[in-house]
């Protein structure tokens, strides 16, 4: 389905026009009261800018989605750190040397500040 108003707003940013684009028909297009001084889109333009943006669209679309779903960083980072100090803590990883640096000042923050019961 073609976003008119979309496509309208990619090639005649902001412009000046009356009656609503919601049905996104070419017929509610061809209807509309152009007020702008630039020169009104063709349907075609339209269906061809429609053609370049759904792709753009549709990424940030699947992007937005991805990244409400996903925890709070904070707790994607917590889970990290906890899964690297049971790694070290029995012996299953050998972490790299920075690594185990900001692990051990991840920890401090956390016995400096624990959690309320």
């Amino acid at each position: 389905m073609i976003d008119v108003a979309l496509a309208l707003e990619h090639l005649v940013p902001a412009a000046k026009y009356g009656g609503p684009l919601t049905a996104n028909t070419r017929g509610q297009y061809e209807e509309i009261r152009w007020l702008d001084k630039r020169e009104k889109p063709t349907w075609q333009d339209i269906q061809a800018a429609w053609k370049e943006l759904e792709p753009e669209l549709v990424a940030a679309y699947i992007t937005e989605k991805r990244r409400k779903a996903y925890p709070d960083l904070g707790d994607q980072l917590d889970a990290i750190w906890k899964a690297l100090n049971y790694a070290q803590m029995t012996k299953s990883l050998k972490l790299p040397k920075e690594t185990d640096a900001v692990l051990g000042k991840v920890l401090a923050v956390k016995r400096n500040n624990p959690k309320p019961e």
